[in-house]
């Protein structure tokens, strides 16, 4: 979304009121990857279009905006990559028991951001990789080097 690098995820067993009229499943939503935000984060709107249930309150904090208002947490679940699938590809669960919090920083382009809570369930790192300049040998990437599992992700984890 703009200059922000997203992932796109699907997440098989939410629904919209309208997919529930008609009894049906799956919806995908784009996250923001922000390596400085400490929690992941949901727009309010999109956690209760969606009827989440809350597990936890996130407390309040500082951004890079000032001071930061607390706001319930909610758990998504089960997720896949929702990336085109090939004849070679089938979806597959990518991430059980992801949650995320609304607090006023979530993205208003995206459904929200995935933070350092999510990077550190990947403890080899996370590449991001622009695919710059082809002329030059080497694209411009970052990567980011998790935090080895502590009890703050626990619950979270790599399907």
């Amino acid at each position: 979304i703009g200059p922000y690098p997203c992932m796109p995820l699907r997440f098989p067993d939410l629904a919209t009121p309208s997919q529930k009229s008609r009894n049906l499943t799956g919806i995908s939503l784009d996250f923001v990857l922000d390596t400085a935000a400490n929690t992941n984060t949901i727009n309010a709107a999109v956690a209760k279009d969606l009827s989440l249930d809350v597990v936890g309150i996130a407390p309040g904090g500082v951004g890079a905006g000032g001071t930061i208002a607390g706001g319930a947490t909610y758990l998504l679940g089960e997720c896949q990559l929702d990336i085109p699938a090939t004849n070679e590809t089938e979806p597959f669960t990518f991430m059980e028991g992801l949650t995320a919090s609304a607090l006023p920083v979530a993205s208003p382009a995206a459904a929200g951001l995935l933070g350092c809570f999510f990077f550190n369930c990947f403890p080899g790192g996370v590449e991001f990789d622009w695919r710059g300049d082809e002329a030059t040998d080497e694209p411009p990437s970052v990567t980011y080097y998790g935090d080895k599992l502590d009890a703050a992700t626990v619950g979270l984890k790599r399907a």
